[in-house]
């Protein structure tokens, strides 16, 4: 009975109790923020703001770059205030405003710096080597810009090259905010002893006001020094080790040894150049530009060898100017290198009088040959960058074979180009395995053309025409007396144009010519192949062409050496 009297007097002591706290007047929390504004750079980012107060609660931004989280709550909290990188120049705000349940409001600013014109470099210094294989002649250089922008190079640094971007105005199409940007530089060898520095500038293309921008620093470093020691065996020890690294020769010269026993290097034995070189040969390289420039330092030498350049038929290159300065080579063999042009000073070299360019890519005859006056030996064989049977069959471009030579006449017609056999000067002229076409000159083009015709009457006091008349019998005499055969290449012991596109009739100052017999004909000028461009693509192959050459020695008896020119 007692505990039930004491478990009542609780329970009433309790309900006293929660009816006095109910009674006591709630303590109110104050709405507040701790900071009224928010101020950030360019790049955006996130922020904090306290927020105190004691009823629900809702955030609000007016503009979509500024967010808050959480954007809405019962009580006091910690917002995080999310702003986006901008994409303007100039100062952008925002006010956000925060309203609880009950009406009550609290704003704050957010504040936003624009990015500048900026122009700004990954790094701002380069340093190079003096060579470099073609294919590693560049860096690359990352610029973070919002402007567009030039490079500029000071123009007595043509060394150095650049290229932006070709979408670099897509790359740019972002408001303000800064983008990387990659720009390439390209660089050429340096031939100096000297550091080659330059300081390159990226400058705002069509920016009004301040631009802040960074200069790029480039340094190359020296070449050995051939200059100092040139005209001496150590500068052309030197010259030939840096032709061999430029080309990229597959074998390299021993410098363990003595020059004079270098793998394909002769030296003079006595006179002003006694230890020089004499002659240079480089066999099986890969380059993509012309002779190195260091060739230019070999001025000694009298003959240089170039053979097999990889991949040759691809390529499109120059002979290049600095060979040209060799005023005493005689002899130069630039075999398979890609050659496609020559340079315009090739007739600085006085000297020389062989020069075997075959197996290069030549559309036509440089025609700068014809100003070396002391050439003798020209050699273009096989200048077809592929084997074409049927020209008129083929679209290939850019076949090389000489193939521009014999341009079509008003008739639809191609003949060999006849400026050649005007060219007294050569005592060897070779053009076999090219595309030339069409039909050889007749007798008569050549005589309207001005060619003077061969004199076998008596008195005639050209050395060349009283050899000739010796040679002939009475039939052949008198051939020549009645047939006017005009005098084409009286100074050429060889000739050879087989295995081109050619057709037609051979005419008599070919088939009759006082050399022809040296020339090898049956071998080296009538055989042709494939089919021409003109005239529905004719086959090639002269019309009348010997088995032998008994007709020949019938009419130049007196030639007769030997029994065996007659074939039976």
């Amino acid at each position: 009975m007692g505990g039930t009297t004491n478990m009542k007097r609780y329970i009433i002591f309790l309900l006293m109790a929660l009816a006095a706290v109910a009674c006591t007047p709630k303590e109110e929390i104050s709405f507040e923020l701790d900071s009224k504004e928010i101020h950030v750079g360019p790049e955006g980012g996130i922020r904090t703001i306290k927020l105190t107060v004691g009823e629900p609660w809702t955030a609000m931004a007016n503009e979509p770059w500024i967010s808050v989280s959480p954007a809405n709550g019962r009580g006091s909290e910690e917002c995080r205030i999310i702003i986006d990188s901008t994409i303007v120049n100039t100062l952008r705000d925002d006010v956000v405003r925060i309203q609880t349940e009950s009406g009550q409001t609290k704003e704050f600013s957010v504040i936003q710096d624009g990015f500048a014109h900026q122009i700004n470099l990954k790094k701002q210094l380069v340093e190079i080597k003096d060579f470099a294989t073609v294919d590693k002649r560049k860096f690359d250089v990352v610029v973070n810009t919002n402007v567009d922008f030039d490079v500029d190079i000071p123009a007595e640094h043509s060394w150095l090259t650049y290229k932006k971007p070709d979408n670099i105005d897509e790359l740019l199409d972002r408001g303000a905010r800064p983008r990387n940007v990659t720009v390439r530089f390209e660089w050429k060898v340096n031939p100096t002893a000297e550091v080659r520095d330059v300081e390159v500038g990226f400058v705002a293309k069509d920016v009004e006001g301040e631009v802040k921008t960074d200069k790029l620093n480039v340094s190359q470093g020296s070449a050995p020094d051939i200059e100092s020691v040139k005209g001496t065996p150590a500068g052309d020890s030197l010259a030939l080790l840096s032709i061999s690294r430029f080309l990229g020769c597959w074998s390299e010269f021993d410098t363990g040894l003595r020059m004079e026993r270098w793998d394909g290097v002769t030296l003079h034995k006595s006179g002003k150049n006694k230890g020089r070189v004499k002659s240079a040969d480089f066999v099986f390289f890969n380059t993509q530009e012309s002779i190195p420039y260091a060739v230019k330092y070999l001025t000694a030498a009298e003959e240089l060898y170039f053979f097999s350049n990889e991949n040759s038929s691809t390529k499109n290159l120059s002979l290049g100017d600095d060979i040209c300065e060799l005023t005493g080579l005689k002899k130069l063999t630039v075999f398979a290198y890609g050659l496609t042009e020559l340079p315009d000073n090739m007739d600085n070299m006085k000297s020389l009088r062989y020069l075997d360019l075959a197996g290069n890519n030549f559309a036509s005859v440089p025609k700068v040959l014809r100003k070396c006056e002391s050439l003798k030996a020209l050699f273009l064989t096989s200048n077809q960058r592929s084997a074409v049977s049927d020209l008129s069959n083929t679209n290939k471009k850019d076949i090389g074979g000489l193939v521009d030579e014999c341009q079509e006449d008003a008739s639809g017609r191609r003949k060999f180009p006849q400026w050649l056999l005007e060219w007294d000067q050569l005592d060897t002229l070779r053009l076999s395995v090219n595309f030339l076409q069409g039909t050889l000159p007749t007798d008569k083009e050549l005589i309207d053309a001005g060619f003077d015709v061969w004199d076998v009457e008596e008195g005639a006091a050209d050395d060349l025409e009283v050899s000739l008349k010796d040679s002939l019998s009475t039939d052949g005499i008198k051939f020549f007396q009645e047939n006017k055969v005009p005098k084409v290449l009286p100074n050429t012991d060889f000739l050879s144009f087989n295995l081109n596109r050619l057709y037609g009739d051979i005419p008599n100052w070919l088939k009759y010519h006082p050399k022809l017999d040296f020339w090898v004909p049956l071998l080296l000028v009538f055989p042709q192949e494939g089919k021409a461009m003109d005239n529905g693509g004719t086959p090639a192959g002269f019309n009348d062409v010997p088995t032998n050459l008994n007709y020949y020695y019938e009419i130049y008896a007196n030639k007769k050496w030997s029994e065996y020119n007659i074939v039976d």
